[in-house]
């Protein structure tokens, strides 16, 4: 019985480590998701402000 103990809890913890990196890699996603939003927003002022540039 230890032996199933021993597998259910590894499966468990890989688990968990694996829906953390999962959440992690969505809040970097998004992140750099919103970076190039912000960028595009930048150079479409800077064109607004500099048209001549």
């Amino acid at each position: 019985m230890a032996f199933f103990d021993t597998l259910k809890q590894n499966l468990m913890t890989a688990s968990q480590v694996t829906m953390d990196k999962s959440k992690n890699t969505a809040e970097i996603l998004k992140l750099k998701d919103q970076i190039r939003q912000d960028k595009r927003e930048i150079r479409s002022a800077t064109c607004d402000i500099l048209p001549n540039l």
